[in-house]
């Protein structure tokens, strides 16, 4: 958990400055900067957390930034970008934050399917 989360941390920091420069755009909302920041702390969270916790938290922390990489796909075939980042910035930020999310949050699910199961006694006399 804790190499996912670090590298989804990484993700979300390089993602940050994109972020905050679509936030700045006229018309724009704080929708894209609220992904990336829920993205670090849940990342963060994921670091310090132990167990159940923390792979949720990197689950979060992996949707956070696939989703706000996917509403910013269009950059790989528009040539005209909406923030004054360069075009190689901007457009590494999203590659790796969708690669970094859907890998985080599939890490956690193999994690929470591959855990195993607590088995409870059934009751049945004949195995005792």
């Amino acid at each position: 958990v804790a190499a996912g989360a670090g590298v989804a941390l990484l993700a979300a920091v390089l993602a940050g400055p994109v972020a905050r420069e679509l936030a700045a755009l006229p018309g724009s909302t704080w929708a894209q900067t609220a992904l990336v920041v829920a993205a670090a702390a849940a990342a963060i969270g994921a670091l310090t957390g132990r167990g159940p916790t923390g792979v949720a938290l990197l689950a979060g922390a992996g949707v956070a930034l696939a989703l706000w990489a996917v509403r910013r796909t269009v950059v790989f075939d528009h040539a005209v970008l909406v923030t004054s980042l360069p075009a190689p910035v901007d457009r590494l930020a999203v590659a790796v934050a969708l690669g970094v999310g859907v890998g985080a949050a599939s890490a956690a699910v193999r994690r929470i399917v591959a855990a195993p199961t607590e088995r409870r006694p059934t009751g049945d006399r004949a195995s005792a």
